[in-house]
């Protein structure tokens, strides 16, 4: 359990984009902290310059604003493993799915000129102040329609924690 001791925003570079950063402590431990932040990247791959600069940004507002290295970034990152963000990200933290599978799971299955399953959501955390033993399980395929959103997820999303 953890009590909230901060929480703000940034705005990322010119786009509509918001960092959201909660310092948190432990209930138990009240000398450590935690730094929690929620990402959304910009969207397309036209944007991937975009996005590398975002997460660079990121990098540089959890070196200002925190002393912790207690960090875990989540959210949609709207790129795949093989990008420059995810390596870039990779250089300083793991990957929670990447840790528990050995792999990324799809996060997103839906239609646009035709029908698109990657993954772009992950959890990112300090391997040196966590050990992750567990993650959501990605459901089945066969759990829900032709793609996303449905009546069963109603995101163009699926669930990760």
């Amino acid at each position: 359990k953890f009590t909230l001791v901060d929480f703000w925003t940034v705005g990322v570079l010119d786009y509509a984009q918001v960092l959201v950063f909660l310092k948190l402590q432990f209930v138990e431990h009240p000398e450590h902290e935690v730094i929690v932040v929620g990402v959304h990247l910009k969207a397309q791959e036209s944007f991937e310059k975009v996005r590398i600069e975002q997460v660079k940004f990121l990098i540089h507002e959890l070196e200002r604003f925190s002393s912790s290295n207690s960090v875990i970034i989540a959210g949609d990152f709207n790129d795949v493993p093989t990008s420059d963000v995810y390596k870039i990200l990779t250089e300083k933290f793991s990957s929670s799915y990447s840790t528990v599978y050995g792999t990324e799971p799809y996060t997103t299955l839906k239609v646009r000129e035709a029908l698109i399953c990657r993954p772009i959501d992950f959890i990112f955390y300090n391997p040196a102040m966590f050990a992750v033993s567990s993650v959501l399980e990605i459901p089945p395929t066969e759990k829900y329609p032709d793609f996303l959103p449905s009546p069963t997820y109603p995101s163009d999303h699926l669930d990760i924690q």
